[in-house]
């Protein structure tokens, strides 16, 4: 469960960045800056991003991305 919760958090990030590079994508992407996670939820490895943006008005704000 482990190894597979690590196999996909690193293929869900398009992008290369520090020591996690991927030939098939050698760029750096914004898109993916912030936290990417795992949880088992009802029996299911899922993995998501967080990520803190500012609102209009300067507040910060968490938003998420989701693969199941």
């Amino acid at each position: 469960m482990l190894g597979e919760a690590i196999l996909r958090s690193a293929l869900f990030r398009k992008e290369s960045r520090g020591a996690h590079f991927r030939s098939d994508f050698p760029d750096r992407d914004e898109a993916f800056c912030g936290l990417v996670t795992a949880i088992k939820k009802d029996g299911k490895i899922e993995i998501d991003i967080r990520k803190k943006r500012e609102d209009s008005k300067g507040r910060t704000k968490e938003t998420k991305r989701n693969e199941t």
